[in-house]
Formats: structure tokens, sequence, C-alpha cells
């Protein structure tokens, strides 16, 4: 009993560095264990269940740290575009209808992701690139001398979805 002991804290401290247990000592442990009785496979049970909530939980930092590279990547998606409108002072060959349509997308996009309660690595890419997109319908309505009505249009669609969000009206089952 205590080789598998021994064996399963080896494997459980090959996991906490980030390795998995190599075939050799998934043999060593079966072998160990096929002669034993009922009361060291509960014990096994529950070094196994252990080594999986360990396993679990470094997924979840991966996912989470890979959330956020994403939600840094979006920082970064619109600048260029921003700067070579920004430079050029024309937004000539820029759809202002495609750039609504875009931000109505994010819009939805932010607002699922705050009434499900989701962390905000999970949906944080949305509010950058909605907050650099409105940025950017700005200096194009700016540029392309659109009508005033189409910008006020956009605040008020925008403002309204936000409040209405925000105000608690929508539920996680209207959303879902």
């Amino acid at each position: 009993m205590a080789d598998v002991l021994a064996l399963m804290q080896e494997g459980l401290s090959t996991l906490q560095s980030g390795r998995m247990p190599d075939a050799s000592f998934l043999k060593a442990l079966v072998s160990k264990v096929a002669g034993c009785r009922n009361d060291l496979l509960v014990c096994l049970q529950i070094k196994m269940m252990h080594v999986c909530s360990i396993v679990q939980k470094s997924c979840l930092h991966r996912s989470q740290a890979l959330g956020y590279a994403i939600v840094a990547g979006a920082s970064l998606l619109k600048v260029p575009q921003i700067l070579g409108i920004l430079n050029s002072g024309s937004a000539a060959g820029l759809n202002m209808a495609s750039f609504e349509l875009e931000n109505i997308g994010f819009s939805i996009h932010t607002a699922y992701g705050f009434v499900l309660g989701l962390p905000f690595s999970a949906f944080g890419e949305a509010v950058i690139i909605l907050l650099q997109n409105t940025f950017l319908l700005a200096i194009i309505y700016y540029y392309a001398k659109a009508p005033l009505w189409r910008g006020f249009l956009m605040i008020l669609l925008t403002s309204c979805g936000g409040w209405f969000v925000l105000s608690g009206d929508l539920s996680v089952g209207q959303a879902a």
C-alpha cells in the first residue's frame, strides 16, 4: 500500500508541475493497484478526484489568461484604421452602414456577456472593440459629412439598448 501511495504522490507532483505522467508511471500504478484490497481502491478514487480538481483549476487559469490575452489583442484591433483615417483626413471608401451594423453586433455581444454575468475575460474583447468602433464611426461621420440624424440615431439606439440591459429588465431567461 505504501508503494501505491508513493506512486500516487509522484503522479500528483508531476501534474502540479504542469506535465502529464508518462505511460510507465501509469503501468506501474495499475500493476500495484491490481493486487490490492477495496480500501486501497477507495483511497485511489479520492486521490484521483483531487488530481482531477487540480487539472481543472490549471485549465481554468489558462483559459482566463487566454481570455485576457484576447482582450489585450483586441485593444489594438482598430488602431491602424483609426490612425489611417486621421492621417489622411478622409473616410473615402468606408461604408457607414457596415460600421453601424458592427456596433450593433458588438453591443449585443457585450450585453449578453453582462446579463449572463460572465467574467470580463469572456466578453471583454467585445467591449474594447465596441468602444474603438464607436470612435471610428464618429470619425467616419465627421469626415464623410454624414447627416446629423444618422449619428443621433446611433447614439439613441446604443443608449437605449445599454439602459435596457443595465436597468435589470432583461433577465437571464430572456437572454438565453
